[in-house]
């Protein structure tokens, strides 16, 4: 048994790319991406707010939740880049600043596969 994992540990192959990153989801001058099809793709995006809750809608075509505000950003990304199947995952996490500037960060975070 010890001969078993310890072959699954040391001799198996793996890969850190078989994803590719995009680090602003709402920059319009992206034209292109370096994915493959299939891989899957992580993008992201971070904002401050005011406020620490935000509205919602929901989007029948990719079953998923879209934040109001940024809401045809993220069609526009997802429509896109995005194959619309169960990998696809939308994200925000909300923090307080820690100076003492009232505000929050918010990143989004979207995972899928890519077309």
């Amino acid at each position: 048994m010890l001969k078993i994992l310890f072959f699954f540990l040391f001799f198996l192959e793996v890969s850190a790319t078989d994803t590719c990153e995009i680090h602003d989801i709402f920059d319009k001058s992206i034209k292109s991406v370096s994915c493959l099809k299939g891989q899957m793709l992580f993008g992201y995006y971070q904002f401050e707010s005011e406020k620490s809750q935000f509205e919602y809608e929901f989007n029948k075509k990719f079953d998923v939740y879209l934040l109001k505000l940024f809401k045809n950003e993220k069609l526009n990304f997802l429509e896109k880049f995005c194959i619309n199947d169960d990998d696809l995952r939308i994200k925000e996490i909300t923090n307080l600043n820690k100076n003492e500037n009232p505000k929050f960060t918010t990143k989004i975070i979207v995972s899928c596969r890519f077309k």
